[in-house]
């Protein structure tokens, strides 16, 4: 019994001491590049099967491998409604967005292009070395929220992971912190 305390304290001790990232050790493990004027000044290209525009409203509706890009970043999905004045975006069925070196995966967004402010419902994240599964997520004033939030660095497929915190809420600023609050250290279905 002892022992089992013993391995358990030290696998939580360095799963801690892993998670603690200093601003020099950020930039390796993060690979966002910080967006510049001249990422905000690229055009932005939609395509899909059908694309129907109205000029008088600036309104785009895409169906059927929908493409939104702009400079290296893009969103991906079976549907998109795209606000060209705004640049608003809502997605639906099999939403992908890459944006600043990251890979966000869900069923519908609702994302703005040029700040990158939004949320997606039941997503699947990679940013990094991280991979984050969470009920809910959002953008805001820069940092990431993520509710109910699975997160790991081991690469098995879920509900086949060797370790990883659940969180209640966890938040994440890019290049600087990863923050999670009711987190609890589960390896293998040991909690």
């Amino acid at each position: 019994m002892f022992a089992r305390i013993c391995v358990i304290m030290t696998v939580f001790y360095l799963s801690l001491h892993v998670c603690v990232v200093t601003a020099q050790d950020a930039n390796d493990l993060f690979p966002w590049k910080e967006a510049t004027s001249n990422d905000l000044a690229q055009p932005i290209e939609l395509s899909g099967d059908v694309v129907e525009y109205n000029r008088g409203s600036g309104q785009a509706n895409a169906w059927g491998n929908v493409v939104i890009q702009w400079g290296d970043d893009e969103l991906r999905a079976d549907m998109i409604n795209f606000n060209t004045v705004t640049e608003d975006v809502y997605a639906s069925g099999n939403v992908t967005v890459k944006r600043m070196g990251g890979t966000w995966h869900g069923t519908e967004a609702r994302y703005n292009i040029r700040t990158g402010a939004g949320s997606v419902p039941g997503m699947f994240a990679t940013a990094g070395p991280f991979i984050i599964d969470a009920s809910q997520s959002e953008k805001i004033d820069g940092k990431y929220v993520f509710k109910d939030a699975t997160v790991t660095t081991c690469a098995m497929p879920p509900g086949h992971k060797h370790y990883c915190l659940k969180a209640r809420k966890a938040t994440m600023l890019p290049r600087h912190y990863l923050l999670l609050q009711g987190a609890v250290l589960q390896i293998g279905s040991v909690p």
